[in-house]
């Protein structure tokens, strides 16, 4: 499904991220989002790393 969504919208945003500062604010937005969602999936799962292997 996630390729889908890349095929869908990460083209066209990778096209807008023209300098380098862009590109370093996007790695930081996404290294954000990332370790929110794991802090919340620790917080609400009882056993994260089997989703985590899914």
């Amino acid at each position: 499904m996630s390729a889908l969504r890349w095929n869908k919208y990460g083209y066209l945003l990778s096209k807008k991220i023209m300098t380098p500062e862009s590109s370093n604010l996007v790695y930081r937005l996404m290294k954000l989002l990332e370790y929110l969602f794991l802090t919340l999936l620790y917080f609400c799962c009882r056993k994260p790393e089997e989703k985590i292997s899914k």
